[in-house]
């Protein structure tokens, strides 16, 4: 425009790039560099005199005065690929054939890079929450990758991760004012960024913790969808963060917020730091629904959008139906409320004696049901006349106006379980009351029919039915149920994956309610005792009320036979040996210990007299019980003055006082005691220290203190500073001591005294049961049964009632393990019981029973070796043979027979005597046997000498005698 004239000019500029970054490494070039973005900058100066250096273009964060002066500027972004992914730089240097060689092998190979667990699939599997104290955690691997390493230094103060969850919420805090969804916690049980929780409101809670301890929390605007699925997605970006909820049959409708954080604020962010975890914690409990899936996106920021819906068939939309079970059920609700209907109509109609009035059919005709009917009778209508629910329906709606269906549900149960209990294994009749029973919310009905379905029990086998009437008990809080569905998890059965740490959430609900469960006192509930049908002589020390042993023991007792009483007190306190709890009379038998100087009776005795159980509360004459019984050297009640001291005059001095002496005297109870003062910083004159606290509960723990089991769970679930994180080992202790619970002792009481009463049908029923929670007793009288003692009911299991259940009551810790279950599944393996026989697993179950000092299992491996098996070494690192004694066959069976002998085992000791005497001969002729064949030779010739001598001699004597004739 101004007449000036622009001349063009096309020149074509060769950048030159080191082979560094363009090459792939090879032999003689290995150095690696990764590029995350590169640019090539354009820059045009006017100006001919001044000398830029390249680096000057990005002083001060490109703000260099040489660049502001350019006439053209431009970037443009390049794309450099991954190290392994570049091209291949020929040779052109002349080389050895040997260098020659190793170049090509060197670039030919496939080089990977180690895959780095950036994006974490934290739930895969539908967690049921109800509410309570428990949850799924899960730790975050570290990264192997140097530069991930040093990205996740950078972002320790601007974090960048995304969240997502598939949530089904059904009440959003039922119980509390806030409920978990995600919690972050250190070991010590510091919040750490980020928390995600949910008002009982319904709206939801954000929380983070920043550098320098303090915490910033923002609550949304928008409550969270109720009783439907729902996707939740939670972006953290630096010092900003969104979060998305989707919703509706095909998610079309949507709920947003956002937040950002001053820039001055510096966030405290470390996702190996701690523990991440789904669900609630001691701290907070969980919200009442499920978890469907929840993915981590580690490191960066995955849009909603970005997120594909998930397949219809996942487990999630399979044992989650939010119609369910309102739709099968609808028949039932419909039944009942017609039913009431008609209650209330009998009760407020003025019913004549004089008068043939049909109420029931008054109503029926009002309402369409018959017309032009005209009722014949001779009296009034009598409700016995009815149906039996009928019958339920008006005595509740006379006693209350109303009907409980929770009540309904117990009393349609009680109906169906009696079916069973006659009946079994015909289910025909049982199984539509239990699916009633089910829909007004019985959950006893929802797990025995889960039994039923999962074990093909006068049905076909439905595990996704089975499954979901499981979990529906569980979000009632059925511990049976609760336990089921952790054992499944721990055992990989019946379409649920195997996940310890999901399955450790379920049985430390249960552990943590178990204590408490065998304090109060419930009619029915017994003690959980294990008895295993091979066990005569325990099965014959089980008795009844009325039984012989029991009226022995109570005869004895009141004659003043201190021992009796002190027998007669525990079988009616907790409930043992087959007897029902009885605290009144319990409580009796205490005080006459107590009369008669028993120091365990008197701490008894006072511990009742101090919680008022099953006799009037009298605190005062309940310490002097407890002194008198500590000065007497009792430990127990040494402890107990301990916890009274602590709990209700808060002498803490005093306290630690009396545990100490107690813990002296080994007592477990007072460790965990010291273990609690330890944890919270009670101790006198000492911080709190949650290491030391450890070691006293694990102390406790491992003498059979059932709260200190739960707390070496919870510690090593978590870790601490002197103690590695491991997920089986709290799994163990959490089952250990929901495996207590009262819940599973009634079970087993009833499964055992069927047994004893010669009902066995009605025992498999109840140790099905047993075995269907889990329970390793049960399991393994369940298999027992099916194979020894009812073999016509192992038929109607649709599913291996014998192979199926020795093998489960094994895959447990070997202290709890029968070993006769292990000799069963070594003779399985070794015989192939459904496949080809397997020699070495065999080998593997014979050893566990040898470890166990079984000498059956310690004779079937001496046979094995004796006939040159090859084992593999850890079945010889178990029975701890050195390598030394393997070498010949002989020997070790020689080694092996010799240890059977020596294992007290009566009806043992007579066969691997004998063994060891042959293999011993055989030994002997191996080693000795060319001397032997000598000996022989001159033995012999020794014989035939003597033989040829005597000969001679008669032969001469002969021929003297001759010669005097």
């Amino acid at each position: 425009m101004d007449g000036r004239t622009i001349n063009s000019v096309n020149e074509q500029i060769v950048f030159n790039v080191p082979d560094l970054f363009l090459y792939r490494p090879n032999f003689s070039r290995r150095e690696i560099v990764i590029i995350h973005s590169a640019y090539i900058v354009v820059w045009i100066s006017q100006s001919e005199d001044i000398a830029i250096k390249f680096t000057d273009l990005f002083d001060n964060h490109g703000e260099s005065e040489w660049f502001d002066t350019g006439a053209i500027l431009d970037f443009r972004s390049v794309t450099i690929p991954p190290p392994y992914s570049r091209a291949v730089h020929s040779r052109l240097e002349c080389g050895t054939w040997e260098l020659e060689v190793l170049s090509i092998q060197y670039e030919t190979a496939w080089w990977q890079c180690p895959e780095q667990p950036e994006t974490v699939q934290a739930i895969t599997f539908p967690v049921a929450l109800n509410g309570g104290y428990y949850g799924v955690p899960r730790w975050f691997p570290e990264y192997t990758s140097i530069d991930l390493l040093e990205e996740k230094r950078l972002q320790k103060t601007s974090p960048k991760f995304t969240i997502l969850l598939w949530l089904y919420i059904s009440e959003y805090c039922p119980q509390h004012r806030v409920c978990s969804i995600v919690q972050r916690v250190a070991w010590n049980d510091t919040v750490l960024t980020p928390l995600i929780l949910i008002k009982y409101t319904g709206h939801i809670h954000i929380q983070v913790t920043l550098q320098n301890g303090s915490i910033m929390a923002l609550a949304t605007s928008f409550k969270m969808p109720l009783q439907q699925w729902f996707r939740m997605v939670f972006i953290f970006d630096g010092n900003y963060w969104n979060l998305t909820v989707d919703y509706g049959d095909a998610l079309q409708y949507q709920l947003y917020t956002d937040y950002r954080y001053d820039d001055s604020l510096d966030i405290l962010y470390n996702d190996t730091g701690g523990m991440t975890v789904f669900g609630g914690t001691e701290l907070i409990p969980g919200f009442k629904g499920w978890i469907g899936l929840a993915t981590v996106y580690r490191r960066k920021v995955v849009l909603p959008q970005m997120v594909p819906y998930p397949e219809k068939d996942l487990a999630m939309f399979q044992y989650v139906v939010p119609e369910w079970p309102d739709d099968d059920c609808h028949d039932h609700f419909r039944f009942i409320e017609y039913q009431t209907y008609l209650a209330k109509v009998w009760l407020t109609k003025t019913i004549q004696e004089t008068t043939c009035y049909s109420p029931i059919l008054d109503v029926q005709q009002t309402e369409g049901f018959l017309r032009n009917v005209t009722p014949v009778c001779n009296a009034l209508s009598d409700p016995r006349g009815y149906s039996w629910l009928t019958n339920d329906v008006r005595r509740m709606v006379v006693a209350n106006g109303s009907v409980s269906l929770e009540r309904m549900g117990e009393i349609v149960y009680r109906k169906a379980i009696s079916f069973l209990d006659a009946h079994f294994p015909y289910t025909r009749k049982s199984i539509p009351f239990l699916k009633q029973a089910s829909c007004y919310g019985n959950h006893d009905a929802d797990f025995v029919l889960s039994s039923l379905l999962s074990n093909g029990i006068g049905v076909d086998i439905n595990e996704v039915e089975a499954n979901r009437h499981l979990v529906h008990a569980v979000m009632g809080g059925h511990k049976l149920s609760i336990l089921a569905l952790g054992s499944k998890h721990v055992h990989e059965l019946d379409g649920i994956p195997q996940d310890l740490e999901q399955a450790y959430g379920y049985y430390k609900y249960v552990a943590d309610q178990t204590q408490q469960d065998k304090e109060d006192h419930t009619d029915g509930e017994v003690r959980t005792e294990t008895v295993y049908l091979t066990d005569d002589h325990v099965i014959n020390q089980q008795t009844e009320e009325d039984g012989d042993l029991f009226i022995w023991l109570k005869h004895q007792a009141n004659q003043g036979v201190v021992s009796a009483q002190r027998d007669m007190a525990r079988l009616l306190f907790w409930g043992s040996q087959g007897i029902q709890r009885n605290l009144a009379e319990a409580a009796e038998f205490y005080r006459m210990g107590a009369e008669a100087e028993d120091p365990a009776a008197m701490f008894d005795y006072g511990i009742v007299l101090l919680k008022g159980q099953g006799i009037e509360k009298n605190v005062s004459e309940g310490l002097r019980q407890l002194d008198k019984a500590a000065d007497m050297g009792n430990p127990l009640a040494q402890n107990a003055l301990g916890w009274y001291a602590l709990q209700f005059e808060d002498n803490v001095t005093s306290a630690a006082q009396h545990f100490k002496k107690a813990y002296k005297m080994g007592n477990p109870n007072a460790a965990h005691n010291l273990g609690y003062l330890y944890q919270t910083g009670k101790f006198p004159g000492k911080k709190a220290n949650k290491v030391a606290a450890y070691r006293m509960f694990a102390f406790a723990a491992y003498h059979g203190q059932l709260e200190s089991g739960i707390m070496v769970a919870y510690n090593n679930i978590r870790g601490n500073p002197v103690l590695a994180r491991s997920p089986q080992l709290a799994l163990n202790w959490a089952r250990y001591v929901a495996e207590k619970n009262p819940s599973v002792g009634v079970l087993l009481q009833k499964a055992l005294k069927a047994y004893r009463n010669g009902e066995m049908n009605k025992s498999v029923l109840y140790y099905m049961l047993s075995a269907y929670a889990g329970i390793e007793v049960g399991q393994f009288n369940l298999a027992y049964m099916c194979e020894e003692v009812s073999r016509d009911i192992a038929v109607v299991f649709k599913k291996n009632c014998v192979w199926r259940n020795y093998n489960l009551s094994t895959d447990r810790e070997i202290q709890f393990v029968k070993s006769y279950s292990f000799l069963k599944m070594g003779d399985y393996h070794w015989y192939g019981y459904g496949g080809l026989p397997n020699h070495t697993a065999a080998a593997e179950m014979y050893a566990k029973a040898a470890e166990k000092k079984d000498a059956q299992g310690i004779f079937n491996i001496a046979v094995m070796a004796e006939e040159g098996m090859s084992l593999p070494q850890p079945i010889w690192r178990i029975l701890k043979i050195p390598k030394s004694m393997q070498k010949h066959n002989i020997t070790l069976a020689m080694e092996l027979y010799t240890r059977c002998v020596e294992y007290y085992s009566s009806e043992a000791y007579i066969p691997c005597q004998l063994a060891l005497t042959r293999v011993q001969l055989i030994y002997f002729w191996q080693k000795y046997h060319s001397v032997l064949e000598i000996l022989a030779l001159l033995t012999l010739g020794g014989i035939a000498a003597e033989l040829v001598l005597e000969l001679c001699l008669q032969y001469l004597g002969m021929q003297e005698d001759d010669i005097e004739n």
